[in-house]
């Protein structure tokens, strides 16, 4: 599998240890869509990157997400789905809920924790997270948290 284009990343000897599963540094152009229930549940797409990924969720900068909207996402619990095109052809499809959301030096991070996965999911995130981790990609400093 081609994995899309990736950050310089650390020796894959590092692994975060209050992690249940190992975060991987990535850098590829993803499709944030969050379900708004005020607006009659109307996803809203956010365009974005992902900087990290493990099998239990992602990290993703987000572009679009103005102060006003940030603080509507932060009062309520919100369900979203993320889009990875795997540049093969073939997308992979995360699904969630926003488990932190944090806004600094003008750019907005979001973390996303994923849902359980079916069978196919589980594999294609796998086989992402192998070519990864083949690459040395291991993520080995804590990732900042909201306060």
């Amino acid at each position: 599998m081609e994995t899309p284009a990736l950050m310089s990343v650390p020796s894959k000897d590092h692994v975060i240890a209050n992690r249940r599963t190992p975060r991987y540094t990535c850098s590829f152009p993803v499709v944030l869509e969050v379900l708004m229930p005020e607006a009659t549940f109307t996803p809203k797409p956010l365009r974005g990157t992902m900087l990290d990924v493990s099998l239990t969720g992602g990290r993703v900068l987000t572009a679009g997400l103005s102060p006003d909207l940030h603080t509507m996402l932060l009062r309520e619990v919100r369900h979203a789905k993320i889009e990875v095109d795997l540049q093969d052809g073939r997308a992979l499809l995360l699904k969630g809920r926003l488990v932190w959301f944090d806004r600094r030096n003008g750019e907005s991070f979001v973390g996303m924790q994923f849902n359980p996965l079916n069978d196919k999911n589980t594999a294609e995130l796998r086989r992402l997270l192998e070519d990864l981790a083949e690459r040395g990609s291991i993520l080995n400093v804590e990732i900042p948290r909201p306060m």
